[in-house]
């Protein structure tokens, strides 16, 4: 670093230098920035640069009148050298592009920063992705962002910024009119933030391109998102929640999908989620756009051989899907599969949801019952508990008490009984056995007559298979 230091002391000609993914730190980046004042262009992304090495480049950028972008990502960068930097954009008019992503900033810093903006009449793009500012920094970025109109693309991607932080992104977008670019995806955007972003697009003139992927909104915000859209200036929208709050599923992308009859602005559609499995008739709409993107590979209907072949097939398919889709009233079906696939249990399942479920489950009690009481003997019994409930060979031979018993005196025993023959400490799974035999023995005495299909525990008869 200072042999090129150097040799940027006599520089005429070398207008950008190019130094990502090295080891400089502060004292690298403190000789190159004293001779860096030439340069349009410095990069020095993943270099263990901290506060003092940015401190010194903050100082030379005062004095620089050709510097446009610069590249500080992934280093060390805190509070005080984001607010060296930030004392420097107070004074420079050359600067572009700054990019501190993945550094160590907090609130503090992202003042400094803030403050910059609301005078610096130059910056077109700034990055604080991944850095850890918080609400009390995204309310100094929004009350820059109230008087800065030269600021076009801005990264706050990976905050751990809360309902106050998200809604002042949302206040930003109702009065910002240079804004052009928003990254603001895996924040702790819910329905509060959901609600001011909704809100905050209804009135933007501006915004053309919006990342919310990675976020924590829910069907009902996004359908509100979803509404402003169609009035807003936003012609790119990256979008997806997270499966642990219901994610991005199939009736978020149908209403999304929907809102897209009436948007003539949108044409570029970027879908991240792992909860996609169903696309409607509503994806025809995407044919508007220029480029819709999601994840086919886990989409079952349409089916995959059609869903791997991309949108032009999916379309077509859903075409002809839309144009003779007629209720199914009666078809004939074969299941064919080795034993123990779940042949019998498919046909089962469909049949519950019929007129005739009641007469089908008092069927099946009577054929268990009798199948169990006739042909079950130890060791049946012992293959059944082993295999299918504990899940764990040898643990009906576990039980001090189960010697000798067949399906006949098992069908006998009350709940009281299980637990008493069944319930161990010895074993690891011994309270899982005990509950799902009792739910067996229940469903097996039960009066059947007055209950309805959709109350019996379907589950219970998954518990007991290779007899019905």
């Amino acid at each position: 670093a200072t042999a090129i230091a150097a040799a940027l002391e006599h520089n005429n000609s070398l207008l950008q230098l190019h130094l990502s993914n090295n080891q400089i730190g502060d004292g690298g980046a403190t000789v190159i920035g004293e001779q860096s004042t030439s340069l349009e262009v410095l990069n020095l992304k993943n270099n263990q640069i901290g506060d003092s090495g940015a401190t010194v480049i903050g100082a030379a950028l005062r004095q620089s009148a050709s510097l446009q972008v610069l590249n500080l990502s992934d280093n060390q960068i805190g509070d005080d050298g984001a607010s060296a930097l930030g004392a420097a954009l107070e004074l420079n008019r050359s600067l572009l592009e700054l990019n501190l992503d993945s550094n160590r900033i907090d609130d503090c810093g992202t003042m400094g920063i803030g403050w910059a903006l609301e005078r610096n009449t130059s910056l077109q793009s700034l990055d604080l992705s991944n850095n850890v500012l918080g609400d009390d920094g995204m309310s100094a970025i929004r009350t820059a962002l109230k008087l800065n109109t030269s600021l076009v693309r801005l990264g706050l991607y990976g905050l751990v910024i809360g309902d106050e932080g998200v809604s002042a992104i949302g206040a930003v977008l109702e009065l910002n009119t240079s804004l052009q670019w928003l990254n603001f995806g895996s924040n702790q955007i819910g329905h509060v933030g959901a609600t001011a972003i909704g809100a905050g697009l209804e009135h933007n003139t501006s915004l053309q391109d919006l990342n919310l992927e990675d976020t924590l909104i829910d069907h009902d915000d996004a359908t509100v998102i979803f509404e402003a859209l169609k009035n807003s200036a936003v012609k790119s929208l990256t979008f997806g929640a997270r499966v642990g709050k219901g994610g991005t599923g199939d009736a978020t992308v149908a209403a999304l999908f929907a809102s897209l009859e009436h948007n003539d602005t949108l044409r570029t559609l970027f879908i991240h989620s792992d909860n996609i499995r169903t696309l409607g008739t509503e994806f025809l709409w995407t044919r508007r756009l220029n480029e819709c993107l999601l994840p086919f590979h886990q989409v079952v209907w349409p089916p995959p051989s059609v869903a791997f072949q991309g949108n032009d097939a999916v379309y077509t398919f859903l075409e002809e899907v839309k144009a003779k889709s007629a209720p199914l009233t009666r078809s004939r079906a074969m299941f064919v599969g080795f034993g123990g696939s779940g042949k019998t249990t498919l046909k089962t399942a469909l049949q519950l949801r019929g007129a005739g479920a009641l007469a089908l489950l008092q069927q099946l009690q009577r054929t268990i019952i009798e199948t169990i009481k006739l042909q079950w003997t130890e060791i049946d019994l012992r293959e059944w508990v082993d295999t299918d409930l504990a899940q764990e060979s040898g643990f009906f031979s576990s039980c001090p008490k189960t010697r000798g018993l067949t399906g006949k005196r098992w069908l006998r025993m009350s709940a009281s009984d299980v637990s008493r023959v069944f319930g161990h400490p010895d074993t690891f799974t011994s309270e899982e056995v005990v509950s799902k035999m009792a739910a067996v023995l229940e469903f097996l005495t039960s009066e059947l007559g007055g209950v309805r299909h959709d109350e019996v525990p379907y589950k219970v008869l998954l518990n007991i298979p290779h007899v019905w």
